[in-house]
């Protein structure tokens, strides 16, 4: 199976985490039309074609993150890395949140394959 990439999807990955650079590899294999790695969230409404993912190692900051990007908008899906405890190895937590992306993706990988 071949993808296309999606004309619309939008993918934010937020934060200092190093997951978010594992998670932008993986990110590279699904059909998005753009992918931004940044520090902050998008200072702009975000809508459904934007998935914001959160990964932000200070507690407090974290918080403040998500408080931001769920009162931008309406996006597709706004959700965080889990927690780094105990130096849990960031390209688990990429991947557990890589399977989640999939799972919200599902309908446009469906428009987007081929045989």
């Amino acid at each position: 199976m071949r993808l296309r990439q999606a004309k619309q999807v939008r993918l934010h990955l937020v934060g200092d985490d190093e997951a978010l650079d594992l998670l932008a590899e993986l990110a590279r294999h699904l059909p998005v039309a753009t992918l931004s790695r940044t520090d902050v969230v998008p200072d702009r409404l975000l809508d459904a074609d934007d998935v914001v993912v959160i990964g932000v190692r200070h507690p407090r900051l974290r918080a403040q993150a998500m408080r931001d990007a769920l009162a931008r908008g309406t996006a597709r899906l706004v959700t965080a890395l889990p927690e780094d405890r105990d130096a849990d190895q960031p390209g688990a937590r990429a991947i557990l949140i890589a399977a989640e992306l999939v799972v919200v993706l599902l309908p446009v990988l469906a428009e987007v394959s081929t045989p």
